[in-house]
């Protein structure tokens, strides 16, 4: 199976071909939307350096096939209910397993304690380690929750996509929508430099990589539940304030990292929007059931 760039280089030498040949080149719509959308989401959370997809998949393999550790998980769980699997090549849809995870999180940070004091058979495998260290961090369940809400408002386009209808002409526009709801919501980008993006065409050519451009960290929201489990936190010891500041200041990446993504890999939306009215003009669209 070729690589991105092989198709993209064909791309290029195809419409090199054609301008030659015959004096006109294919509309491009850029490369597919739910890829663009799915790595976005996923160089965002390996910006942030949280580890969250090694924990989540630690975090099933660690009581995968292990009736002995089921077991000891059982005997501390009033639910019996165990982790999902993580899927690593379609981020979008781990959503039940993140929920799965925070549901059960009390449960696997007993169990891990249990372990620690030798109440439990001792693990020593990869997956142990990591959940070891993740039951440590006293933020982890505001980062799963962080991560739960940017999924949940990224996996509805992509169940919206995938589909054999004609869906090209309403990609431009959903993308817009969902990256201005994005900004809105988590607060990332100051009100009037937000405000300022009202079309596909600021939207491209807006410049996120000014921080002139962001909030201050304490501004940026993190999600309904992640906002509230945070304050609980940040009225606590100092340490734990320390380490909201920083996780604060970590939060811009994700959103920086998010939207750059999803908008250098969709530069010709504009030209889309512009172009797609003539062409639907000339085209007919047929919807096969």
């Amino acid at each position: 199976m070729d690589r991105p760039f092989v198709n993209w280089k064909f791309y290029k030498l195809l419409q090199n071909d054609l301008k030659n040949q015959h004096n006109f080149q294919i509309l491009c719509i850029g490369s597919c939307g739910l890829h663009i959308l799915n790595n976005s989401f996923k160089h965002g959370e390996k910006a942030t350096n949280w580890d969250i997809n090694s924990i989540l998949s630690s975090l099933h393999w660690l009581f995968k096939d292990a009736p002995v550790r089921r077991g000891d998980l059982m005997k501390l769980s009033s639910s019996e209910k165990f982790p999902l699997k993580f899927c690593c090549h379609r981020w979008l849809e781990n959503v039940p397993c993140a929920e799965r995870a925070i549901e059960i999180w009390t449960d696997i940070c007993k169990y891990v304690s249990k372990v620690d004091y030798g109440d439990l058979l001792k693990v020593t495998c990869q997956s142990c380690c990591i959940i070891a260290q993740a039951a440590k961090d006293k933020l982890i369940t505001v980062k799963l929750n962080f991560f739960l809400s940017v999924a949940k408002m990224l996996q509805p386009f992509s169940v919206l996509c995938q589909s054999y209808k004609p869906l090209v002409p309403f990609l431009a526009g959903d993308l817009f929508i969902l990256v201005k709801n994005m900004l809105e919501h988590f607060q990332v980008l100051k009100h009037d430099k937000c405000k300022s993006i009202d079309s596909i065409s600021s939207l491209c050519s807006f410049y996120f990589a000014d921080v002139a451009n962001f909030n201050c960290a304490d501004k940026v929201s993190i999600g309904f539940i992640s906002d509230e489990l945070l304050k609980k936190k940040r009225a606590k010891k100092r340490g734990i304030r320390q380490r909201c500041v920083r996780l604060e200041k970590g939060l811009s990446t994700v959103y920086f990292k998010d939207v750059a993504n999803i908008n250098g890999k969709s530069v010709p939306f504009h030209t889309i929007l512009l172009e797609m009215p003539l062409a639907l003009t000339r085209t007919k669209w047929y919807f096969i059931p």
